[in-house]
C-alpha cells in the first residue's frame, strides 16, 4: 500500500488491540448476518425464499467490496488517508447503519441497512487483517492468526446467546448491541492502532524455515484452500437463511433455535482451538480432504435431519469442516501473501462469493425440486 510521506510511520499494532477490535466487529457482523435471518423470519414474516434473496444480494455486495478494498484504500492513501482513519470511518458507518432498523423496525429498513452494512463490512475485514499480519511473519504470524480465529469465532457464539432471549420479544433491540460494540471498537482503533500497519513483504524460503515445505508449496496450498473456502461459505450460506425454518419444522421455538444454531459456531471455535495447538495440518493436502468431507456431510445432515439429534450432529460436522478450511486458507493467505489490504481482500472476496452463490444455488434447487 502506498503511504503518504507526510503521514506517521507505519507500526505494528498491539495484538491485543487487533484481537479486541476483531471480537467487537465480529459480534456486530454476526448480528448483521447470522442473527438477521431470525429477525426477518420471526418479526417480519420473511419466507425461506425472501431470506435467500436477501442473503444472495448481500453476498454480491460483500464480494465486490472485499475484492476492491485494496484498490480503494490506495486511492484514499494518495489523498492523505491513513489506514487507521479509514478503519475508523468504517466502524462509525457500520454502527450508524444499525440505527435505521433499530428505530424503523420495518422490512425496508433491513434492506437499506444490509446494503450499507455489507458494503462497509466488505472493506472492514481486509483492513483488520492487514493490521493483523503487518510486521508479523512465520511463528509470530501463525500465533496471531490462530488467536484471530479463536477471537472472531468466540464472538459469534456469544452473539447467538446474546440474541436468544431477546429475539422473540424485542428483536430489533439487538441492533442497539451492534452499535454499542462498534463504538467500543472505535475507541480502541483511535487510541492503540498505528496510522498504517508495518509492511511484512512476501514470504520467502527463510521465513518458512520452521515449516517442512517452502513458499512455492504454500502458494499452491493457498490456491486450493481459497477454492475450498468459497465452497465452505457457499454451503453454509445456503443453509444459514433457512436454518430458522428447518428448526421450526422440528418444533424448536425461536429462542431455542438461536442457541441450537450456535452449535456449529461452537464446533468451529473448537476446531480453531485444535488447529492452533496442533500444527500437523500445515503443508498437507489431506487437510483439504477431511475438512471438505466434514462440511459437505454437515450440510446434507442438517437439511435431511428428521430430528434434533441428527440436526445437532450435522451442525457439529459443518462447524468442524468449515473451521479447518478457514484456518488453513487464512494462514496461507497471510504467509504467502502480504500485509497489504489485498491479501485479506481476496481472502474475504472468496468468502463473499460463497455468501452469494450459496443462497442462489439454494433458490434454484428449491424451485426446481418444488420445495419452494
Amino acid at each position: 500500500m502506498t503511504v503518504n510521506p507526510n503521514q506517521p510511520q507505519p507500526g505494528v499494532a498491539p495484538l491485543w488491540a487487533v484481537l479486541s477490535v476483531t471480537w467487537l466487529c465480529s459480534f456486530s457482523s454476526g448480528i448483521g448476518w447470522n442473527g438477521m435471518f431470525f429477525i426477518t423470519e420471526d418479526a417480519l414474516g420473511f419466507t425461506k425464499q425472501q431470506n435467500l434473496v436477501l442473503a444472495a444480494a448481500f453476498g454480491v455486495v460483500y464480494t465486490f467490496c472485499a475484492a476492491t478494498a485494496g484498490r480503494f484504500m490506495r486511492l484514499l492513501a494518495k489523498r492523505g488517508w491513513s489506514l487507521r482513519r479509514w478503519l475508523a470511518a468504517i466502524v462509525i458507518g457500520t454502527g450508524a447503519a444499525a440505527l435505521l432498523p433499530f428505530f424503523a423496525r420495518a422490512a425496508w429498513s433491513i434492506w437499506i441497512f444490509g446494503f450499507f452494512f455489507m458494503t462497509l463490512i466488505g472493506f472492514l475485514w481486509p483492513t483488520v487483517e492487514a493490521y493483523l499480519s503487518g510486521g508479523r511473519r512465520s511463528k509470530r504470524l501463525l500465533f496471531a492468526t490462530g488467536r484471530f480465529n479463536l477471537t472472531w469465532a468466540s464472538a459469534l457464539v456469544v452473539m447467538m446467546w446474546f440474541i436468544a432471549p431477546i429475539i422473540e420479544h424485542a428483536p430489533f433491540i439487538v441492533f442497539g448491541g451492534l452499535t454499542l460494540a462498534q463504538l467500543l471498537a472505535l475507541g480502541i482503533v483511535l487510541r492503540f492502532f498505528p496510522a498504517n500497519p508495518a509492511p511484512a513483504g512476501h514470504a520467502d524460503q527463510e521465513m518458512l524455515a520452521h515449516e517442512s515445505y517452502g513458499i512455492d508449496r504454500a502458494r499452491t496450498l493457498l490456491k486450493g484452500f481459497r477454492i475450498l473456502l468459497m465452497c465452505s461459505y457457499t454451503l453454509h450460506a445456503a443453509l444459514t437463511p433457512i436454518l430458522p425454518h428447518l428448526l421450526s419444522q422440528l418444533d424448536v421455538p425461536v429462542d431455542r433455535a438461536a442457541v441450537v444454531t450456535s452449535i456449529w459456531l461452537i464446533s468451529r471455535f473448537l476446531m480453531f482451538l485444535l488447529l492452533e495447538r496442533w500444527h500437523g495440518w500445515h503443508g498437507r493436502w489431506r487437510t483439504a480432504i477431511w475438512s471438505g468431507a466434514l462440511m459437505l456431510l454437515g450440510v446434507v445432515g442438517c437439511v435431511l435431519a428428521p430430528n434434533l439429534g441428527l440436526m445437532t450432529a450435522g451442525l457439529i460436522a459443518l462447524g468442524a469442516g468449515v473451521g479447518a478450511v478457514y484456518a488453513a486458507a487464512l494462514y496461507y493467505a497471510m504467509e504467502a501473501g502480504s500485509a497489504e489490504v489485498d491479501a485479506g481482500g481476496w481472502h474475504e472476496a472468496m468468502i463473499g462469493m460463497g455468501y452469494a452463490i450459496g443462497p442462489i444455488a439454494a433458490l434454484l434447487i428449491g424451485s426446481a425440486s418444488g420445495a419452494f
